[in-house]
């Protein structure tokens, strides 16, 4: 996807948004419940994939990721016993 990863996603929500209103007449008396269920479900499906995306490419990037923990401990160089 490069440079324009969002866009699809970004593109969903907006028809979502316009599905939502336009024929689902969600600010009306007599909303049609289809396209107010279609759209608000496309703009929501959308929103939470961009995010994960988003939370893929944090958790791949090396700077944001810890040492992995093996359960020793690690060597200061401070023997006390060595000392004699």
């Amino acid at each position: 996807m490069g440079e324009y990863q969002y866009v699809t996603m970004a593109a969903l929500v907006v028809i979502g948004v316009i599905l939502l209103y336009f024929p689902g007449g969600f600010t009306t008396d007599t909303p049609n419940r289809f396209f107010v269920a279609v759209g608000a479900g496309l703009a929501i499906g959308a929103f939470g994939w961009a995010f994960l995306r988003l939370d893929r490419q944090v958790s791949n990037d090396p700077r944001y990721q810890r040492p992995v923990y093996t359960g020793e401990e690690p060597d200061t160089g401070d023997d006390e016993d060595a000392t004699g």
